[in-house]
């Protein structure tokens, strides 16, 4: 699992899931990547005189009353309401589809590996990094203005599928 964030323009952090040896992702490892990753990023943010609203999807470590609680506590300003039958709404969704492609283009002899997932696992993380970093600022440039294009969208789908 792969975590990221951006604001506009400013590419933001991409790193796997901080989950624990043997463990799975949930509400204890989102947070403990939000600590690594988002706390610092969002600080970034405010210093140049943004003020940051994060959005997130409905997955259950997003939604889970510890994460809430996380966020709250960390005065981390959340978007309320998003729809759980457009997850296309968060623009986040292109940019995974772009580090995909990248991804495939770069590294598809990770597929292949036959080393232990505890030797490959590192690899892709690197990998994924990597491709972040080759993603366009124009993407990221482009797709925060689209927001409330989208959020327009999906009130008049009434909270169903749209196109995004």
């Amino acid at each position: 699992m792969v975590w990221a964030c951006f604001a506009g323009g400013l590419n933001g952090t991409c790193i796997g899931l901080r989950v624990q040896e043997g463990g799975s992702v949930n509400a204890t490892a989102y947070i403990r990547t939000s600590e690594f990753s988002l706390l610092d990023f969002l600080e970034k943010l405010e210093e140049k005189g943004i003020s940051p609203v994060s959005m997130q999807d409905n997955a259950r470590v997003h939604t889970a009353k510890l994460t809430k609680e996380w966020l709250e506590e960390n005065n981390v300003e959340v978007l309320k309401d998003s729809s759980p039958y457009s997850p296309d709404l968060n623009p986040i969704e292109h940019v995974w589809v772009q580090l995909k492609k990248l991804y495939h283009e770069h590294y598809s002899h990770l597929a292949a590996d036959t080393r232990s997932a505890d030797k490959v696992k590192p690899l892709i993380e690197e990998a994924l990094i990597h491709c972040w970093e080759l993603i366009p600022d124009t993407l990221f440039e482009n797709l925060v203005p689209s927001i409330p294009r989208r959020i327009a969208t999906v009130i008049k789908a009434k909270g169903w599928y749209t196109k995004y």
